[in-house]
């Protein structure tokens, strides 16, 4: 099952950051996933990634991707951290 929450809520609470919490759930949700993907061995970021590397890349992608806007945040950022964080080819 995958949450309620769409491309454009968390486009909103990114782009607004009008409150603490707003800053604090965007940059959670994004972080959230990049560990998730990180364990997973989905991606291979090198040892120094920093929390703000990973948000800026999933904030810039999801900014830059309108047309993919009605897909679920998380397949954006998937595309995002699979690009920025390619693992070595086996």
């Amino acid at each position: 099952m995958v949450s309620t929450v769409t491309t454009s809520m968390l486009l909103a609470e990114c782009r607004g950051s009008r409150s603490e919490l707003s800053a604090d759930f965007c940059l959670g949700y994004i972080i959230a996933y990049f560990d998730l993907m990180s364990i997973r061995r989905e991606i291979c970021p090198k040892s120094g990634a920093a929390t703000q590397q990973a948000s800026a890349i999933g904030r810039r992608f999801v900014e830059a991707h309108p047309e993919l806007w009605d897909r679920h945040p998380s397949y954006l950022l998937e595309l995002a951290f699979k690009a920025a964080f390619p693992c070595p080819a086996e």
